[in-house]
């Protein structure tokens, strides 16, 4: 059975001030090495005389996928305080970019790391995180003596609605919770069996 995970909707922004060096964080929602790849390269871009774009991503599969970057810091200054924040928030399927300005002053390694963890903590402070749940894509055929009857119970169900066809009958597109089958028997039972359904393909849905 899959397990619900943290992720962010949109992400944060985060800054952090050291000795005039300063160090400006994103947080985004990423689903693959192709899109952490290109979220670091448009920042490159965006911020083209920086000196420093240190990173660290995570990234939900069948195991756990870790990855971080120091670019021209000293070793493990940089990419992996980013990687231990986004770890201790939980956070998977996410990616944080520190982007570093330097200042004028040698920060040694002890400063490095406590600012670029400084700086990813205020942006991970600022997301949105959600925490995502796995379910599976469902269509409700009611009738329309039924329906309000069956949208009552769907929400003390925790079944979630997505959508609704009207024709002769109703089609709702739902999102069942994983492991709650037996809910779509309640289901039934309220209708005296008027009621079908048909299963889509699992999903994730955001919790709240």
């Amino acid at each position: 059975m899959r397990t619900p995970y943290r992720t962010v909707r949109t992400g944060g922004d985060g800054e952090y001030e050291e000795k005039r060096s300063r160090f400006l964080a994103v947080l985004r929602p990423v689903r693959s090495e192709e899109e952490a790849a290109q979220l670091l390269a448009a920042r490159r871009r965006e911020h083209w005389d920086a000196r420093h774009h240190c990173f660290a991503y995570r990234l939900r599969g069948e195991r756990l996928m870790e990855r971080c970057g120091d670019d021209g810091e000293p070793a493990g200054t940089g990419g992996r305080p980013i990687l231990d924040v986004l770890a201790g928030a939980g956070l998977e399927d996410v990616m944080c970019i520190v982007t570093r300005y330097f200042g004028g002053t040698l920060l040694g390694t002890g400063g490095l790391t406590r600012a670029y963890a400084a700086a990813a903590q205020d942006a991970a402070g600022r997301a949105d995180a959600v925490e995502r749940l796995p379910g599976r894509m469902y269509r409700l055929t009611v009738g329309y003596p039924d329906l309000e009857r069956v949208r009552r119970l769907c929400e003390k169900e925790q079944i979630r609605e997505t959508g609704a066809e009207y024709a002769e009958q109703v089609v709702l597109t739902v999102v069942l919770p994983e492991g709650r089958e037996e809910a779509l028997a309640s289901l039934r039972d309220a209708t005296a069996g008027r009621i079908s359904w048909e299963a889509g393909e699992e999903t994730w849905y955001e919790n709240g």
